[in-house]
Protein backbone atom coordinates (compact mmCIF):
# COMPACT_ATOMS: atom_id res chain seq x y z
CA UNK A 1 0.00 0.00 0.00
CA UNK A 2 1.44 3.36 -1.02
CA UNK A 3 0.80 6.45 1.07
CA UNK A 4 1.36 10.11 0.30
CA UNK A 5 3.78 12.19 2.35
CA UNK A 6 1.15 14.69 3.48
CA UNK A 7 -1.34 11.95 4.37
CA UNK A 8 1.35 10.09 6.30
CA UNK A 9 2.36 13.13 8.36
CA UNK A 10 -1.26 14.11 9.05
CA UNK A 11 -2.08 10.61 10.30
CA UNK A 12 0.97 10.60 12.56
CA UNK A 13 -0.01 13.97 14.02
CA UNK A 14 -3.56 12.82 14.82
CA UNK A 15 -2.40 9.57 16.43
CA UNK A 16 0.28 11.27 18.49
CA UNK A 17 -2.08 13.99 19.70
CA UNK A 18 -4.40 11.31 21.08
CA UNK A 19 -1.65 9.23 22.64
CA UNK A 20 -0.04 12.24 24.30
CA UNK A 21 -3.10 12.78 26.49
CA UNK A 22 -3.70 9.14 27.36
CA UNK A 23 -5.43 9.04 30.77
CA UNK A 24 -3.52 5.99 31.99
CA UNK A 25 -0.12 7.63 31.97
CA UNK A 26 2.60 6.36 34.25
CA UNK A 27 3.46 7.91 37.57
CA UNK A 28 6.87 9.45 38.11
CA UNK A 29 9.37 6.67 38.71
CA UNK A 30 11.96 6.84 41.49
CA UNK A 31 15.08 8.93 40.99
CA UNK A 32 17.30 5.87 40.54
CA UNK A 33 15.42 5.13 37.31
CA UNK A 34 16.19 8.50 35.74
CA UNK A 35 19.29 7.15 34.03
CA UNK A 36 16.93 6.17 31.21
CA UNK A 37 17.14 9.77 30.02
CA UNK A 38 20.93 9.54 29.73
CA UNK A 39 21.13 6.31 27.75
CA UNK A 40 18.96 5.00 24.90
CA UNK A 41 15.88 3.11 26.01
CA UNK A 42 15.30 -0.25 24.31
CA UNK A 43 11.85 -1.71 23.69
CA UNK A 44 12.04 -4.44 26.34
CA UNK A 45 13.19 -1.94 28.95
CA UNK A 46 10.39 0.45 28.00
CA UNK A 47 7.78 -2.27 28.55
CA UNK A 48 9.38 -3.38 31.82
CA UNK A 49 9.54 0.18 33.15
CA UNK A 50 5.93 0.94 32.23
CA UNK A 51 4.67 -2.27 33.85
CA UNK A 52 6.36 -1.31 37.11
CA UNK A 53 5.47 2.40 37.19
CA UNK A 54 2.27 3.00 35.23
CA UNK A 55 -0.62 4.45 37.23
CA UNK A 56 -3.22 2.22 35.59
CA UNK A 57 -1.28 -0.82 36.82
CA UNK A 58 -1.00 0.63 40.30
CA UNK A 59 -4.73 1.35 40.29
CA UNK A 60 -5.52 -2.23 39.24
CA UNK A 61 -3.20 -3.59 41.94
CA UNK A 62 -4.87 -1.42 44.58
CA UNK A 63 -8.26 -2.73 43.47
CA UNK A 64 -6.97 -6.29 43.78
CA UNK A 65 -5.61 -5.53 47.25
CA UNK A 66 -8.96 -4.04 48.24
CA UNK A 67 -10.71 -7.22 47.06
CA UNK A 68 -8.34 -9.27 49.23
CA UNK A 69 -9.26 -7.10 52.23
CA UNK A 70 -12.92 -7.62 51.37
CA UNK A 71 -12.37 -11.37 51.62
CA UNK A 72 -10.84 -10.90 55.07
CA UNK A 73 -13.84 -8.76 56.04
CA UNK A 74 -16.30 -11.48 55.02
CA UNK A 75 -14.39 -14.10 57.00
CA UNK A 76 -14.36 -11.86 60.07
CA UNK A 77 -18.10 -11.29 59.81
CA UNK A 78 -18.70 -14.93 60.74
CA UNK A 79 -15.98 -15.12 63.39
CA UNK A 80 -15.81 -14.38 67.11
CA UNK A 81 -16.60 -10.76 68.01
CA UNK A 82 -15.57 -9.12 71.30
CA UNK A 83 -16.65 -5.60 72.20
CA UNK A 84 -15.93 -3.69 75.40
CA UNK A 85 -17.96 -0.63 76.41
CA UNK A 86 -17.18 1.42 79.49
CA UNK A 87 -17.19 4.86 81.06
CA UNK A 88 -15.76 6.62 84.07
CA UNK A 89 -17.49 9.79 85.25
CA UNK A 90 -17.79 12.27 88.09
CA UNK A 91 -21.22 13.29 89.39
CA UNK A 92 -21.28 16.78 90.88
CA UNK A 93 -24.74 16.38 92.45
CA UNK A 94 -25.32 12.83 93.57
CA UNK A 95 -28.82 11.47 93.09
CA UNK A 96 -30.60 10.18 96.16
CA UNK A 97 -33.60 7.96 96.77
CA UNK A 98 -35.71 8.77 99.89
CA UNK A 99 -38.01 6.28 101.64
CA UNK A 100 -40.61 7.49 104.21
CA UNK A 101 -40.47 5.55 107.49
CA UNK A 102 -43.30 5.91 110.06
CA UNK A 103 -42.93 4.89 113.71
CA UNK A 104 -44.45 5.49 117.15
CA UNK A 105 -42.70 6.79 120.23
CA UNK A 106 -42.63 4.32 123.13
CA UNK A 107 -41.76 4.69 126.80
CA UNK A 108 -41.18 2.23 129.69
CA UNK A 109 -44.21 1.66 131.94
CA UNK A 110 -45.00 -0.61 134.92
CA UNK A 111 -48.22 -2.44 134.67
CA UNK A 112 -49.24 -4.76 137.48
CA UNK A 113 -45.69 -4.90 138.69
CA UNK A 114 -44.28 -5.74 135.25
CA UNK A 115 -41.94 -3.41 133.37
CA UNK A 116 -42.73 -3.06 129.66
CA UNK A 117 -42.84 -0.53 126.83
CA UNK A 118 -45.96 1.14 125.56
CA UNK A 119 -46.82 3.77 122.97
CA UNK A 120 -46.44 7.10 124.60
CA UNK A 121 -47.87 9.16 121.73
CA UNK A 122 -50.71 7.87 119.55
CA UNK A 123 -49.65 10.14 116.66
CA UNK A 124 -47.03 8.39 114.47
CA UNK A 125 -43.84 10.18 113.51
CA UNK A 126 -42.48 10.25 109.91
CA UNK A 127 -38.76 10.07 109.02
CA UNK A 128 -37.11 9.95 105.55
CA UNK A 129 -34.37 7.41 104.89
CA UNK A 130 -32.06 8.53 102.05
CA UNK A 131 -30.09 6.22 99.76
CA UNK A 132 -27.34 7.61 97.50
CA UNK A 133 -27.86 6.25 94.00
CA UNK A 134 -24.61 7.60 92.48
CA UNK A 135 -21.31 7.99 94.22
CA UNK A 136 -19.25 11.09 93.44
CA UNK A 137 -17.01 9.01 91.12
CA UNK A 138 -18.43 6.00 89.30
CA UNK A 139 -17.61 3.60 86.47
CA UNK A 140 -19.56 1.08 84.43
CA UNK A 141 -18.62 -1.39 81.71
CA UNK A 142 -19.94 -4.15 79.47
CA UNK A 143 -18.08 -6.97 77.73
CA UNK A 144 -20.07 -8.42 74.82
CA UNK A 145 -19.26 -11.68 73.04
CA UNK A 146 -20.98 -12.75 69.78
CA UNK A 147 -20.22 -15.85 67.72
CA UNK A 148 -22.36 -17.29 64.91
CA UNK A 149 -22.71 -21.00 65.60
CA UNK A 150 -24.75 -22.39 62.71
CA UNK A 151 -25.13 -20.44 59.44
CA UNK A 152 -26.50 -23.29 57.29
CA UNK A 153 -24.04 -22.65 54.45
CA UNK A 154 -24.11 -18.85 54.49
CA UNK A 155 -20.55 -18.51 55.74
CA UNK A 156 -19.06 -20.89 53.17
CA UNK A 157 -20.96 -19.30 50.27
CA UNK A 158 -20.17 -15.74 51.34
CA UNK A 159 -16.46 -16.52 51.69
CA UNK A 160 -16.44 -18.31 48.34
CA UNK A 161 -18.17 -15.36 46.62
CA UNK A 162 -15.66 -12.91 48.13
CA UNK A 163 -12.81 -15.13 46.96
CA UNK A 164 -14.26 -15.04 43.43
CA UNK A 165 -14.27 -11.25 43.62
CA UNK A 166 -10.64 -11.28 44.71
CA UNK A 167 -9.70 -13.51 41.78
CA UNK A 168 -11.60 -11.29 39.33
CA UNK A 169 -9.71 -8.22 40.58
CA UNK A 170 -6.40 -10.06 40.15
CA UNK A 171 -7.39 -10.93 36.57
CA UNK A 172 -8.19 -7.25 35.97
CA UNK A 173 -4.63 -6.45 36.99
CA UNK A 174 -3.30 -9.08 34.59
CA UNK A 175 -5.45 -7.74 31.76
CA UNK A 176 -4.24 -4.19 32.44
CA UNK A 177 -0.64 -5.38 32.07
CA UNK A 178 -1.37 -7.13 28.77
CA UNK A 179 -3.08 -4.04 27.32
CA UNK A 180 -0.38 -1.70 28.61
CA UNK A 181 2.42 -3.78 27.06
CA UNK A 182 0.70 -3.63 23.66
CA UNK A 183 0.19 0.12 24.00
CA UNK A 184 3.80 0.77 25.00
CA UNK A 185 5.01 -1.22 22.00
CA UNK A 186 2.72 0.74 19.68
CA UNK A 187 3.96 4.07 21.06
CA UNK A 188 7.59 2.91 20.96
CA UNK A 189 7.40 1.88 17.32
CA UNK A 190 5.40 5.03 16.58
CA UNK A 191 8.29 7.07 17.99
CA UNK A 192 10.79 5.11 15.89
CA UNK A 193 8.61 5.71 12.81
CA UNK A 194 8.46 9.44 13.61
CA UNK A 195 12.26 9.48 13.87
CA UNK A 196 12.58 7.68 10.54
CA UNK A 197 10.22 10.22 8.98
CA UNK A 198 12.44 13.07 10.18
CA UNK A 199 15.54 11.41 8.70
CA UNK A 200 13.80 10.73 5.38
CA UNK A 201 12.51 14.29 5.11
CA UNK A 202 15.91 15.69 6.06
CA UNK A 203 17.33 13.68 3.18
CA UNK A 204 14.53 14.98 0.97
CA UNK A 205 15.41 18.59 1.88
CA UNK A 206 19.08 17.87 1.21
CA UNK A 207 18.30 16.39 -2.21
CA UNK A 208 16.00 19.30 -3.03
CA UNK A 209 18.72 21.78 -2.10
CA UNK A 210 21.24 19.92 -4.25
CA UNK A 211 18.81 19.80 -7.16
CA UNK A 212 18.00 23.49 -6.68
CA UNK A 213 21.69 24.24 -7.01
CA UNK A 214 21.91 22.24 -10.25
CA UNK A 215 18.83 23.99 -11.67
CA UNK A 216 20.21 27.45 -10.87
CA UNK A 217 23.56 26.57 -12.47
CA UNK A 218 21.82 25.39 -15.65
CA UNK A 219 19.67 28.52 -15.71
CA UNK A 220 22.68 30.79 -15.23
CA UNK A 221 24.50 28.98 -18.03
CA UNK A 222 21.54 29.52 -20.37
CA UNK A 223 20.64 25.84 -20.56
CA UNK A 224 17.66 26.01 -18.20
CA UNK A 225 14.44 27.95 -17.90
CA UNK A 226 13.11 30.19 -15.14
CA UNK A 227 10.10 27.90 -14.61
CA UNK A 228 12.42 25.09 -13.50
CA UNK A 229 13.99 27.40 -10.92
CA UNK A 230 10.56 28.33 -9.57
CA UNK A 231 9.48 24.70 -9.40
CA UNK A 232 12.66 23.74 -7.58
CA UNK A 233 12.17 26.53 -5.05
CA UNK A 234 8.56 25.47 -4.42
CA UNK A 235 9.59 21.83 -3.93
CA UNK A 236 12.38 22.84 -1.53
CA UNK A 237 10.09 24.96 0.64
CA UNK A 238 7.43 22.24 0.60
CA UNK A 239 10.01 19.70 1.78
CA UNK A 240 11.10 22.03 4.60
CA UNK A 241 7.48 22.49 5.67
CA UNK A 242 6.95 18.74 5.82
CA UNK A 243 10.19 18.36 7.77
CA UNK A 244 8.98 20.88 10.38
CA UNK A 245 5.75 18.90 10.78
CA UNK A 246 7.70 15.64 11.10
CA UNK A 247 9.92 17.13 13.82
CA UNK A 248 6.84 18.25 15.73
CA UNK A 249 5.40 14.74 15.45
CA UNK A 250 8.66 13.25 16.71
CA UNK A 251 8.61 15.53 19.76
CA UNK A 252 5.01 14.55 20.54
CA UNK A 253 5.79 10.87 20.02
CA UNK A 254 8.71 11.01 22.45
CA UNK A 255 6.59 12.90 24.99
CA UNK A 256 3.82 10.32 24.77
CA UNK A 257 6.26 7.43 25.17
CA UNK A 258 8.09 9.10 28.07
CA UNK A 259 4.76 9.78 29.75
CA UNK A 260 3.54 6.19 29.61
CA UNK A 261 6.84 4.66 30.78
CA UNK A 262 7.09 7.10 33.69
CA UNK A 263 9.79 9.54 32.63
CA UNK A 264 9.46 13.05 34.12
CA UNK A 265 8.40 15.70 31.63
CA UNK A 266 11.61 17.67 32.17
CA UNK A 267 13.83 14.75 31.14
CA UNK A 268 14.74 14.06 27.53
CA UNK A 269 14.02 10.50 26.47
CA UNK A 270 16.30 8.68 24.06
CA UNK A 271 15.37 5.39 22.45
CA UNK A 272 17.15 2.80 20.36
CA UNK A 273 15.71 0.42 17.79
CA UNK A 274 18.16 -2.27 18.89
CA UNK A 275 16.23 -5.57 19.08
CA UNK A 276 13.06 -3.64 18.24
CA UNK A 277 12.51 -5.39 14.89
CA UNK A 278 12.57 -9.15 14.62
CA UNK A 279 10.82 -11.54 12.28
CA UNK A 280 8.82 -14.38 13.77
CA UNK A 281 7.81 -17.63 12.18
CA UNK A 282 4.07 -17.89 12.54
CA UNK A 283 2.46 -21.08 13.76
CA UNK A 284 -0.88 -22.14 12.23
CA UNK A 285 -3.84 -19.95 13.14
CA UNK A 286 -5.45 -22.73 15.20
CA UNK A 287 -2.49 -22.64 17.57
CA UNK A 288 -3.08 -18.98 18.40
CA UNK A 289 -6.83 -19.48 18.71
CA UNK A 290 -6.21 -22.22 21.29
CA UNK A 291 -3.64 -20.02 23.03
CA UNK A 292 -6.13 -17.17 23.28
CA UNK A 293 -8.87 -19.47 24.58
CA UNK A 294 -6.63 -20.69 27.39
CA UNK A 295 -4.84 -17.44 28.28
CA UNK A 296 -7.28 -14.56 27.91
CA UNK A 297 -8.16 -13.32 31.43
CA UNK A 298 -11.65 -12.31 30.33
CA UNK A 299 -12.76 -15.94 30.03
CA UNK A 300 -11.79 -16.72 33.60
CA UNK A 301 -13.34 -13.45 34.76
CA UNK A 302 -16.70 -14.39 33.28
CA UNK A 303 -16.53 -17.91 34.73
CA UNK A 304 -15.76 -16.59 38.19
CA UNK A 305 -18.36 -13.85 37.83
CA UNK A 306 -20.97 -16.45 36.92
CA UNK A 307 -20.01 -18.57 39.93
CA UNK A 308 -20.20 -15.50 42.17
CA UNK A 309 -23.68 -14.69 40.83
CA UNK A 310 -24.88 -18.23 41.56
CA UNK A 311 -23.47 -17.99 45.08
CA UNK A 312 -25.23 -14.65 45.53
CA UNK A 313 -28.49 -16.31 44.48
CA UNK A 314 -28.05 -18.88 47.25
CA UNK A 315 -27.12 -16.23 49.81
CA UNK A 316 -30.29 -14.26 49.10
CA UNK A 317 -32.48 -17.20 50.12
CA UNK A 318 -34.08 -17.13 53.56
CA UNK A 319 -32.16 -19.45 55.86
CA UNK A 320 -31.97 -19.71 59.65
CA UNK A 321 -29.03 -18.48 61.67
CA UNK A 322 -28.01 -19.57 65.16
CA UNK A 323 -25.63 -17.37 67.15
CA UNK A 324 -24.28 -17.27 70.69
CA UNK A 325 -24.17 -13.97 72.55
CA UNK A 326 -22.83 -13.26 76.02
CA UNK A 327 -22.54 -10.13 78.17
CA UNK A 328 -20.75 -9.36 81.41
CA UNK A 329 -21.60 -6.03 83.06
CA UNK A 330 -19.69 -4.47 85.93
CA UNK A 331 -20.42 -1.28 87.90
CA UNK A 332 -18.70 0.73 90.59
CA UNK A 333 -21.42 -0.29 93.06
CA UNK A 334 -24.62 -2.25 93.15
CA UNK A 335 -28.02 -1.40 94.50
CA UNK A 336 -31.11 -3.04 95.80
CA UNK A 337 -32.37 -3.07 92.17
CA UNK A 338 -29.34 -4.61 90.46
CA UNK A 339 -26.18 -6.31 91.61
CA UNK A 340 -22.78 -4.73 91.21
CA UNK A 341 -21.74 -7.30 88.55
CA UNK A 342 -23.95 -9.40 86.28
CA UNK A 343 -23.73 -11.63 83.21
CA UNK A 344 -26.01 -13.22 80.69
CA UNK A 345 -25.73 -15.83 77.93
CA UNK A 346 -28.08 -16.02 74.96
CA UNK A 347 -28.51 -18.53 72.15
CA UNK A 348 -30.30 -16.55 69.43
CA UNK A 349 -32.14 -18.14 66.51
CA UNK A 350 -33.25 -16.07 63.51
CA UNK A 351 -35.34 -17.38 60.64
CA UNK A 352 -37.00 -14.89 58.26
CA UNK A 353 -39.72 -17.19 56.96
CA UNK A 354 -41.94 -14.52 55.35
CA UNK A 355 -40.83 -11.32 53.59
CA UNK A 356 -43.39 -10.74 50.84
CA UNK A 357 -41.13 -12.54 48.32
CA UNK A 358 -38.19 -10.13 48.75
CA UNK A 359 -35.52 -12.83 49.14
CA UNK A 360 -36.94 -14.82 46.25
CA UNK A 361 -36.84 -11.78 43.96
CA UNK A 362 -33.22 -10.99 44.88
CA UNK A 363 -32.22 -14.60 44.32
CA UNK A 364 -33.90 -14.59 40.91
CA UNK A 365 -32.03 -11.42 39.94
CA UNK A 366 -28.72 -13.06 40.79
CA UNK A 367 -29.65 -16.11 38.70
CA UNK A 368 -30.46 -13.84 35.76
CA UNK A 369 -27.06 -12.16 36.09
CA UNK A 370 -25.46 -15.59 35.87
CA UNK A 371 -27.49 -16.38 32.72
CA UNK A 372 -26.45 -13.04 31.23
CA UNK A 373 -22.80 -13.88 31.82
CA UNK A 374 -23.32 -17.16 29.96
CA UNK A 375 -24.46 -15.14 26.94
CA UNK A 376 -21.48 -12.81 27.29
CA UNK A 377 -19.18 -15.83 27.31
CA UNK A 378 -20.43 -16.81 23.85
CA UNK A 379 -19.95 -13.26 22.55
CA UNK A 380 -16.48 -13.06 24.09
CA UNK A 381 -15.46 -16.37 22.54
CA UNK A 382 -16.44 -15.21 19.06
CA UNK A 383 -14.91 -11.78 19.59
CA UNK A 384 -11.57 -13.20 20.73
CA UNK A 385 -11.44 -15.51 17.72
CA UNK A 386 -12.09 -12.60 15.36
CA UNK A 387 -9.53 -10.40 17.14
CA UNK A 388 -6.90 -13.14 17.06
CA UNK A 389 -7.47 -13.93 13.40
CA UNK A 390 -7.40 -10.23 12.50
CA UNK A 391 -4.05 -9.77 14.27
CA UNK A 392 -2.74 -12.93 12.61
CA UNK A 393 -3.72 -11.68 9.15
CA UNK A 394 -2.29 -8.24 9.89
CA UNK A 395 1.10 -9.84 10.53
CA UNK A 396 0.91 -11.65 7.20
CA UNK A 397 -0.14 -8.46 5.42
CA UNK A 398 2.53 -6.34 7.13
CA UNK A 399 5.22 -8.89 6.31
CA UNK A 400 4.20 -8.87 2.66
CA UNK A 401 4.21 -5.07 2.65
CA UNK A 402 7.63 -5.12 4.27
CA UNK A 403 9.05 -7.20 1.44
CA UNK A 404 7.39 -5.25 -1.36
CA UNK A 405 8.18 -1.85 0.15
CA UNK A 406 11.85 -2.84 0.47
CA UNK A 407 11.94 -3.65 -3.25
CA UNK A 408 10.06 -0.45 -4.11
CA UNK A 409 12.48 1.60 -2.00
CA UNK A 410 15.47 0.11 -3.79
CA UNK A 411 13.87 0.85 -7.15
CA UNK A 412 12.97 4.40 -6.09
CA UNK A 413 16.56 5.08 -5.02
CA UNK A 414 17.83 3.92 -8.39
CA UNK A 415 15.10 5.88 -10.17
CA UNK A 416 16.06 9.10 -8.43
CA UNK A 417 19.73 8.55 -9.20
CA UNK A 418 18.97 8.05 -12.90
CA UNK A 419 16.54 10.99 -13.08
CA UNK A 420 19.02 13.34 -11.39
CA UNK A 421 21.90 12.36 -13.68
CA UNK A 422 19.67 12.45 -16.76
CA UNK A 423 18.49 15.96 -15.90
CA UNK A 424 22.07 17.19 -15.66
CA UNK A 425 22.79 15.63 -19.06
CA UNK A 426 19.62 17.07 -20.58
CA UNK A 427 17.84 13.75 -21.06
CA UNK A 428 15.18 14.28 -18.35
CA UNK A 429 12.90 17.13 -17.40
CA UNK A 430 12.44 18.97 -14.13
CA UNK A 431 9.16 17.12 -13.56
CA UNK A 432 10.96 13.78 -13.91
CA UNK A 433 13.29 14.71 -11.06
CA UNK A 434 10.44 15.98 -8.88
CA UNK A 435 8.43 12.79 -9.46
CA UNK A 436 11.48 10.66 -8.68
CA UNK A 437 12.05 12.64 -5.47
CA UNK A 438 8.43 12.18 -4.38
CA UNK A 439 8.58 8.47 -5.17
CA UNK A 440 11.79 8.04 -3.17
CA UNK A 441 10.47 9.85 -0.10
CA UNK A 442 7.12 8.03 -0.23
CA UNK A 443 8.88 4.68 -0.66
CA UNK A 444 11.04 5.38 2.38
CA UNK A 445 8.02 6.34 4.47
CA UNK A 446 6.12 3.26 3.30
CA UNK A 447 9.02 1.01 4.24
CA UNK A 448 9.28 2.59 7.71
CA UNK A 449 5.50 2.37 8.12
CA UNK A 450 5.53 -1.31 7.11
CA UNK A 451 8.13 -2.07 9.78
CA UNK A 452 6.04 -0.27 12.38
CA UNK A 453 2.87 -2.06 11.28
CA UNK A 454 4.60 -5.44 11.42
CA UNK A 455 5.79 -4.93 15.00
CA UNK A 456 2.44 -3.46 16.05
CA UNK A 457 0.67 -6.47 14.55
CA UNK A 458 2.97 -8.78 16.53
CA UNK A 459 2.08 -6.92 19.72
CA UNK A 460 -1.60 -7.12 18.77
CA UNK A 461 -1.41 -10.89 18.28
CA UNK A 462 0.32 -11.34 21.64
CA UNK A 463 -2.35 -9.21 23.31
CA UNK A 464 -5.12 -11.17 21.57
CA UNK A 465 -3.58 -14.38 22.93
CA UNK A 466 -3.49 -12.99 26.47
CA UNK A 467 0.29 -12.56 26.54
CA UNK A 468 2.56 -9.60 27.20
CA UNK A 469 4.55 -10.56 24.11
CA UNK A 470 6.45 -13.21 22.18
CA UNK A 471 9.23 -12.86 19.66
CA UNK A 472 9.58 -16.35 18.28
CA UNK A 473 7.28 -19.14 17.26
CA UNK A 474 6.41 -21.13 20.40
CA UNK A 475 7.37 -24.78 20.54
Amino acid sequence: MKIGITTFITACAAALALSAIHPLAAADIPSQELYLADSPLALDRAVETALSANRSIRSADLTAESAAKKLAEVKSRFGLSLKLNGNYQRVESSSKLAFPLSYYEVAPVNISGSDMFAISNPVPKIQLIEYSLNPEWQHTGDLNVVKPVFTFGKKEKAVSAARKGKDIAALDSKLARINLAAEVKALFHGAILAGEAVKLLESSVSRSESHMKDVVELFNSGLGIKLDVIRSEVELQSAKEKLATARKNLTLAMRALANIVGMPYEKELKITDRDAFENIELAPLDYYLALAASNRPEFEQIRKGRDAANLAAELEKNKPTVAFAGQWSFHSRGSMFSPQDSWRAVLAVEYPFFDQGLASAKSAQARLRADDLDLKMDDLSNGVKIQTEAAYLQIIEAKARLETSRIILSAAEEGYRIASLSYKEGFATQLDVIDAEHNLTSAGLNFASAKRDYETAKAGLASACGLVGFDKRPD
